[in-house]
């Protein structure tokens, strides 16, 4: 899923609706619902918190939030343990969590900033 280059701010979610309720079962539906979701890129939307719809998306294997307004990662990120390829590029970050580090991520560019990251 591609929402990429849209000012969302953030991910949206329909709380409260009761024809949804009515419908679906559920009180919140947003992309937390799509469990087999495997790549979503969502870079330059300027999120300026980190969606935590994520840690429902298990099956999630790529994700770009690159060139957002990011200054943090859920230590919830642990959860996505089929999360292969992440992009956090270009956002407000100066420190990542140590649950990060559980991931089996593929590093192929180090940011400039690297040696002043600590977990």
């Amino acid at each position: 899923m591609n929402l990429s280059s849209n000012p969302l701010h953030t991910i949206p979610v329909e709380t409260g609706n009761f024809e949804l309720l009515k419908q679906l079962h559920e009180w919140e539906v947003g992309i937390g619902r799509l469990n087999k979701l495997t790549s979503l890129a969502a870079g330059d939307c300027m999120l300026e918190q980190w969606p935590v719809q994520l840690e429902r998306l298990t099956a999630l294997r790529r994700l770009d939030l690159s060139l957002n307004e990011l200054t943090t990662v859920a230590p919830s990120i642990e959860d996505n343990t089929a999360l292969t390829d992440l992009d956090l590029s270009h956002n407000k970050m100066n420190l990542l969590p140590s649950e990060i580090y559980c991931l089996p991520l593929e590093v192929r560019q180090a940011p400039r900033a690297i040696g002043a990251l600590s977990s």
